[in-house]
């Protein structure tokens, strides 16, 4: 990064390391600041009792790491009053913070990083970190169990590497360009079938992204629904708080903290597996069983007995999996649907298999995924009956793996309808299998022998050569870049029809004295090509050798041109006899002047 500074002429640059120290250091302190400025804030508006500023320091300790998903010991952060039990519902909204600060963090890095050079301020930036949360955890706890501190040490790390290596990425825009690896390179050497699979992956892995950024849209949704239809309800519960308007006030903020939690609670909601405010209760989509909630205003959005009304929530993931099938499609990089329609030639039955298989590969990403997402939402207050809120994890992975699947295959399938189906196609494009002779010495090197491609061409040149009036005298090609060469010879022999009107057979078969030294020349580099290929080096791919194409046709007899408007007889001394003349004549180019008509 540029510095406009007047010592920087004279300043030397900092190691990675050191930079990525300093960084999370920044982090650690703008971080940290925030969560103490806004509980200084409720202190000084007597928010809390009987408490000084050291106790109000080490409470904003305890909520930091909370924040950082380290779990809060509700005696030593409130005093010995507070109930003894461990928080760990993690405020989602305020862990954002710390995650922001790493990725703007992780693009600085990158930007002074070279190529693989990347994990060096990382794994520096990462170590200083852990060793402030471990330090603060020291100063806040009055137990020091060896345990806390290192979960105090080794649990926020999962924050800060997800906002540095986001930051890296969205910088770089590459991950192998992070690690260092030739991304070209390791592909180059792959075969096309280790590419399109590779193709295939990938596109799964972003139609999954997309069903899953669709599930959380749909969940915000719910949220806002619920929140307006049960509006009143959520006034009545700020207004039995009597908690002023610093109270209100700490209240709101700590909500907009566990929004996230909640737009996660309402896609869990979605699903059908349901959601639990405490031991023994259940939040289904047709009935709930509830017990007495906690005053919290967002606790009032909570559905209750809706009937058969809830089940149109199954819309939302069934919805995210559509059109993850129908992105998919657009992508154009289904491929296992076009090997199976290459295995089955019945396109009934092709479709949905195909279509299956992609819900199943989808569907198992985004449930895991949403196990993830239901673990970090879901947690325990630590206090009363409140020791287990929110979704269960494998339940509503579970949940989620069956109805985004099935959205997924039926958009795929539903979207075919929309587009041309091209499986018809797909023979013409099949690769043929060689023999296995052909197969067996083109792996050990034996001979040379002619793919299919050319037979094929070869026979068609030979039949068409057969069906013109007046055919031409075969002569023999040197297929040099394929190693074979056809048996006959280049030059007519006596008992040929003359090729001109001008020349009898005679001439033409003439003795080796006569024939012109181009053409001798011409016939030893054909003789050249009929013996044994010697071992040469591979070459590369696509690499033609063009000289034996060169020597191939010098070697075949052209028929010479009528020149019907100048009356000659088809000597091929002529000037206009000769395939270049005609080139000429046909662009207008005539370099003889004397033969031009005007």
């Amino acid at each position: 990064m540029k510095s406009f500074s007047p010592f920087s002429r004279y300043s030397v640059p900092m190691p990675l390391w050191m930079q990525g120290a300093v960084e999370m250091l920044i982090t650690a302190f703008i971080s940290f600041g925030a969560v103490f400025v806004l509980l200084l804030a409720v202190w000084l508006n007597n928010g809390f009792d009987s408490v000084d500023i050291a106790a109000l320091s080490r409470l904003s300790v305890h909520l930091w790491l909370l924040i950082h998903g380290v779990p809060l010991h509700l005696s030593q952060a409130f005093g010995p009053a507070a109930p003894h039990g461990l928080m760990t519902f993690i405020p989602l909204g305020l862990s954002i913070v710390p995650v922001l600060l790493c990725f703007r963090a992780g693009r600085r890095l990158a930007r002074a990083s070279y190529e693989g050079e990347f994990f060096i301020p990382v794994g520096a930036g990462a170590a200083t970190y852990s060793l402030l949360s471990a330090g603060a955890f020291a100063y806040a706890s009055a137990e020091h169990n060896p345990l806390s501190l290192l979960a105090a040490a080794l649990i926020p790390l999962g924050f800060v590497l997800m906002g540095l290596i986001w930051g890296g990425y969205y910088e770089a825009r590459s991950l192998a360009r992070m690690v260092g690896v030739d991304t070209a390179e390791q592909i180059s050497r792959m075969s096309q079938y280790s590419r399109w699979a590779g193709s295939y992956a990938w596109a799964v892995v972003r139609a999954s992204a997309v069903a899953v950024v669709a599930f959380v849209a749909g969940g915000a949704l719910l949220l806002f629904a619920s929140i307006m239809v049960n509006w009143a309800r959520i006034v009545s519960i700020y207004q039995s708080l009597h908690a002023g308007a610093v109270g209100d006030f700490a209240v709101t903020m700590l909500q907009l903290g566990y929004i996230p939690n909640m737009v996660m609670h309402s896609m869990a909601w979605s699903t059908g597996s349901g959601l639990s405010f405490g031991a023994g209760t259940n939040v289904g989509l047709a009935h709930s069983t509830v017990q007495a909630l906690p005053l919290f205003p967002s606790v009032g959005a909570i559905p209750q007995n809706l009937g058969i009304i809830g089940y149109g929530a199954l819309i939302v993931p069934v919805g995210a999996g559509f059109l993850a099938g129908l992105w998919f499609l657009r992508e154009g990089e289904d491929h296992f649907d076009e090997w199976v329609a290459l295995k089955i030639r019945v396109r009934a039955l092709s479709l949905p298999v195909s279509a299956i298989g992609l819900g199943v590969l989808v569907g198992v990403f985004t449930g895991f995924v949403s196990f993830i997402l239901g673990w970090l939402s879901s947690g325990s207050l630590g206090a009363g009956p409140f020791t287990e809120i929110g979704p269960h994890p494998a339940k509503f992975a579970m949940y989620t793996m069956i109805l985004v699947g099935a959205g997924t295959a039926a958009g795929n399938m539903i979207s075919r309808l929309f587009v041309s189906d091209s499986s018809r196609e797909l023979s013409r494009f099949a690769d043929e299998k060689p023999a296995v002779s052909e197969r067996v010495n083109a792996y050990f090197g034996f001979g040379a022998h002619k793919t299919r491609d050319v037979a094929r061409q070869d026979s068609a040149a030979d039949s068409h050569e057969s069906r013109t009036d007046n055919p031409r005298p075969k002569t023999r090609r040197s297929w040099a870049l394929f190693g074979d060469e056809s048996d006959t010879d280049s030059r007519p022999s006596a008992n040929d029809e003359p090729v001109t009107g001008g020349q009898p057979a005679g001439k033409a078969a003439s003795t080796d004295e006569e024939v012109p030294e181009q053409d001798s020349k011409a016939a030893a580099a054909v003789e050249d090509t009929t013996a044994e290929p010697s071992a040469e080096p591979k070459k590369k791919l696509f690499e033609v050798d063009y000289s034996a194409h060169d020597a191939a046709e010098t070697t075949e007899v052209i028929e010479p041109v009528r020149d019907e408007e100048a009356g000659e007889s088809g000597d091929q001394n002529h000037p206009h006899s000769s395939p270049m003349a005609a080139m000429n004549r046909i662009l207008g180019r005539h370099k003889d002047k004397g033969h031009h008509k005007n």
